[in-house]
């Protein structure tokens, strides 16, 4: 879906009339630390592909992320007050497709802090950081809103399920809401077992079927077991980003092969970083580099002079 060439660079940079910068950089590789030998366990391994400049949305910070995978767009949410703050756009040049006000849903004219997308019907479900009320909402991509629907608060970052069950993140534990989607009411929470750090975003890892929690403290993405709250996994992507700003929106594509990171906070939301997975060696390949990882040659063969 994106072009696994190196972007071209492109000398402007404009509101929503013009073409958006797009910057190259090297090959980076982020390797994850595995924290557990269990085989459900699965490290990010995760190499740049591209940075897109998403200045030109003028956003206060990125809120949330989401796929969409009919559409390969992605949609992005302003944390901040503005006109148009959720965004669907083309992630391979930030070109904007369409937008609407999140201030449909009563209350939420700050801004939504977390998005997820219905895998269905490909509604959003918007959400709030802030201690207030009624300020969650189900809507169309159209920006019209579905009345029910009324989720907790302080929400970091919401994610579907394959399966269509809704998770969302308190911001200031991790802790995991599972959420009636229909009406927002808390199902089951979860711990995060030996975490406390604030949650800025959150995906579904479709390779793995575990959450993926950005953690904004330590700037790592923690591979999650929804189920038991276990981290299997811990990748340190901040070698990506540009400081200070930071990622308040993760989404992979529906393959799970690549990886947005809306980044900008504070200093303004301006780059979106994509990054590759790389594939787990196998086989033959694995052999090899547990050979080289542990010291070990090729044995040689004498030859017996008769």
């Amino acid at each position: 879906m994106l072009a696994r060439e190196q972007p071209p660079q492109v000398a402007n940079r404009s509101f929503f009339g013009g073409e958006p910068l797009i910057r190259s950089k090297p090959i980076i590789t982020a390797v994850a630390v595995c924290l557990s030998a269990s085989v459900a366990s699965a490290d990010l391994e995760l190499s740049l592909n591209s940075v897109v400049d998403i200045g030109h949305l003028d956003f206060n910070g990125v809120g949330g992320a989401a796929f969409d995978p009919q559409t390969g767009n992605l949609w992005l949410s302003d944390s901040g007050p503005s006109t148009n703050n959720v965004v669907e756009l083309n992630p391979a040049n930030g070109g904007v497709i369409s937008s609407f006000a999140a201030s449909i849903v009563p209350g939420l004219a700050q801004g939504p802090d977390a998005l997820a997308m219905h895998p269905g019907t490909g509604n959003l479900f918007l959400f709030s950081a802030f201690q207030e009320q009624d300020v969650t909402g189900q809507v169309t991509q159209n920006g019209l809103l579905i009345p029910g629907f009324d989720g907790p608060e302080n929400i970091g970052g919401a994610a579907f399920a394959p399966d269509g069950r809704l998770f969302a993140a308190v911001q200031s534990d991790g802790t995991l809401l599972e959420l009636d989607i229909n009406s927002g009411a808390i199902i089951q929470t979860t711990e995060l077992v030996g975490f406390s750090n604030r949650v800025g975003a959150l995906d579904f890892d479709p390779v793995t079927g575990n959450l993926v929690a950005y953690s904004t403290n330590t700037r790592e993405l923690l591979e999650i077991n929804p189920g038991t709250g276990a981290i299997t996994g811990i990748t340190d992507i901040s070698s990506f980003l540009v400081l200070p700003s930071f990622p308040s929106g993760i989404a992979f594509d529906e393959t799970g092969s690549t990886l947005f990171v809306a980044s900008g906070q504070n200093a303004g939301a301006d780059e979106l970083i994509v990054l590759n997975r790389v594939p787990e060696p196998t086989g033959l390949m694995t052999m090899i580099g547990l050979s080289a990882l542990a010291g070990l040659r090729p044995r040689r063969k004498r030859l017996r002079l008769s």
